[in-house]
């Protein structure tokens, strides 16, 4: 059973650290994100923890079309979707 916040997540960076949130409304703040005096690190730390619950589903559709032997386009863009919110693009 899956207990996290469900997805999406967003980013908000604040100088050299910032928050992410559960969905549109930001009603829930999932984590605190600290760069370190980077404003870098911090967006990069931060965009990789919002695409969590994408990249998350886009492993589970990837392992079970893997598993039925079925891995197409469709979750082939899943997963690279994820990714790119992972890199922030």
């Amino acid at each position: 059973m899956n207990k996290a916040t469900p997805g999406p997540w967003r980013w908000n960076l604040r100088q050299t650290n910032g928050e992410v949130w559960d969905g549109p409304n930001q009603a829930y703040m999932i984590a605190q994100v600290f760069g370190h005096g980077c404003k870098e690190v911090a967006d990069a730390n931060g965009h990789l923890l919002a695409a969590a619950p994408e990249l998350l589903a886009a492993l589970k559709l990837t392992a079970k079309r893997y598993e039925e032997n079925d891995f197409e386009e469709t979750a082939y863009r899943i997963v690279l979707a994820a990714i790119a919110k992972a890199e922030g693009r």
